[in-house]
């Protein structure tokens, strides 16, 4: 399926954009549900102090009939990037349904954006600092330098479905239906 991808302007749309992963992994027994109201704030410039220092865009992801089926963050934390001597984006908060156009969609979406802004390599997920949180749902199918991946790719990994996340600009990895554990490496 072919998404749109829209970027997230209004209080309404960041609230969808907060509620996706509890819609989304509401069946999934392994899913703890976020705390919507601490990451609408999060979220914020005007309540988080880390805006201070960072820049944020949120994308959602809609299927032909508008439905969400997707959503990304991109993030830039300048006072690390000064730090490092790196010019470094962030992707975080990416949750989406089962299918690499969506996938695509919105890494293409987060990398131009970075790439807009400068930035020389993208990495994650991570959050606004190295103090935010990303908890995804644990599984023991996966090494453990990619198990930092959202729920849906986890679960998919596992049950053998087709996903994929992008790490970098130049590689994905991608979890295939022939082996439940098998991960190969890929350049884009």
């Amino acid at each position: 399926m072919k998404p749109s991808i829209k970027e997230v302007c209004t209080r309404k749309e960041l609230r969808q954009f907060v509620h996706y992963p509890n819609a989304l992994y509401k069946d999934n027994p392994y899913y703890v549900p976020t705390l919507e109201k601490g990451d609408l704030a999060s979220l914020d410039p005007e309540k988080n102090h880390a805006f201070e220092f960072c820049e944020g865009k949120y994308w959602l992801a809609y299927d032909p009939e508008g439905k969400i089926v997707g959503r990304i963050a991109g993030i830039i934390n300048r006072r690390y990037n000064e730090k490092t001597g790196v010019d470094y984006a962030r992707f975080g908060f990416m949750d989406f349904v089962d299918d690499n156009e969506v996938v695509d969609a919105l890494f293409d979406t987060v990398e131009a954006w970075a790439r807009e802004k400068g930035m020389k390599v993208i990495n994650g997920p991570l959050g606004l600092t190295l103090l935010a949180y990303w908890w995804p749902v644990s599984t023991n199918c996966l090494p453990p330098t990619a198990n930092t991946i959202s729920p849906t790719t986890s679960r998919s990994c596992c049950e053998g479905d087709s996903a994929k996340i992008r790490i970098g600009w130049n590689t994905v990895l991608r979890c295939r239906t022939t082996s439940r554990n098998g991960l190969a490496v890929r350049p884009v």
